[in-house]
């Protein structure tokens, strides 16, 4: 049987054996979790790469259409718009064209007017020269 102080020698070779095992697997273990933290950590950066690669690509298709329907729309309205200004234009036409003729109107009755009362006054002129022939032929 083994005496005390060779039992209090293995019992410390077996502390420090135990110890340094304690102190291998702490190593162990603490490696071990810090890689797999950075591995995660990589993961998650090549996640949020994904993610953000998915993201820009749906911001992009989203302002694609938004583009092309404010084209649409800029070109519908600048259809309305050259549309009412050919409808404008027509009108200013038609009543220029209405305005000239009603002018042509008015200066041909002024005319005939002023010829008419030309006759007139020359008639009245005359009636009245025959009235004073007649007086004096008397």
């Amino acid at each position: 049987m083994p005496d005390p102080q060779s039992i209090q020698q293995q019992k410390l070779n077996y502390a420090k054996h135990l110890e340094n095992q304690l102190k291998m697997g702490a190593e162990v273990l603490q490696r071990t979790h810090k890689e797999r933290s950075q591995q995660l950590i990589a993961l998650g950066g090549q996640r949020k790469q994904q993610f953000n690669l998915h993201v820009d690509q749906e911001v992009k298709q989203q302002e694609a259409t938004m583009n092309q329907q404010y084209h649409q729309q800029l070109m519908m309205l600048q259809q309305r718009a050259n549309s009412q200004r050919t409808e404008l234009e027509n009108q200013a036409s038609s009543l220029t064209l209405e305005y000239q003729k009603r002018k042509v109107e008015e200066e041909f009755l002024v005319h005939q007017c002023n010829i008419e009362r030309a006759n007139y006054e020359s008639q009245r002129q005359l009636v009245g020269e025959m009235q004073r022939i007649g007086m004096h032929a008397r």
